[in-house]
């Protein structure tokens, strides 16, 4: 509740901004492409005026970030392939930061840490035989997600904004399980306000929770 508090102004301008992107998008309105990449600008932006100190690793990241989301807005292969690199890139920046602020790892913390690596595992087995030429830089990135889950789960516990880092982790995991499944397997499951709303509050709760964490619960 005191994240809210703190951040409560910046939480209702990214709530609209998210809804106006949700609309756009639901009905194939050419604004979509306008607002989307507002998301991350926004969250960047919001991070280098709140954070203090500042990483540069998270800057960098979130910049990679919005590569990619412009890259992917692009409806071709090539720059389909801009975008996952350019997310992979910005998974290795969160992983760096991340594991600055690991301790002593909890027995719970390593059996998520199994249980993240099974899911990969698994969602490579299920998209194998539709990937194609893609699956080398797929199956890269998806060892690369799960190691980014990873090493949000195996911090500091006791850092502020802890849960919420990880909750936008596996938010990200879960947002990018469905663009794939749909992208590679089955187009009509769910939808892709589906994908568009889980990386939204991904990216919010990672960049808030960041926010946080420079404390240690008292």
């Amino acid at each position: 509740m005191d994240c809210i508090k703190t951040h409560k102004k910046f939480l209702g301008l990214y709530l609209i901004l998210m809804l106006l992107c949700y609309i756009s998008e639901y009905y194939g309105s050419t604004y979509f492409y306008i607002l989307k990449p507002f998301l991350v600008t926004s969250l960047l932006a919001y991070y280098v005026v709140k954070s203090r100190p500042q990483s540069r690793l998270i800057i960098v990241g979130l910049i990679f970030a919005l590569l990619g989301d412009v890259f992917l807005l692009i409806p071709y292969d090539d720059m389909f392939l801009m975008g996952l690199s350019s997310f992979l890139v910005m998974h290795f920046f969160y992983i760096l930061y991340f594991r600055m602020q690991r301790l002593d790892t909890k027995p719970f913390q390593w059996l998520v840490f199994v249980a993240i690596l099974t899911i990969g595992f698994l969602s490579y087995t299920l998209f194998k035989p539709y990937l194609g030429k893609l699956s080398m830089p797929v199956s890269l990135y998806i060892l690369v997600i799960c190691y980014m889950v990873s090493s949000a789960v195996l911090r500091n516990t006791e850092l502020n904004g802890y849960w919420m880092v990880v909750t936008g982790a596996f938010l990200f995991l879960v947002s990018d399980f469905l663009l794939a499944y749909r992208k590679f397997v089955d187009d009509s499951f769910l939808n892709s306000e589906a994908v568009l709303i889980t990386y939204a509050f991904a990216q919010l709760f990672i960049v808030l929770g960041l926010l946080e964490n420079n404390k240690l619960k008292p």
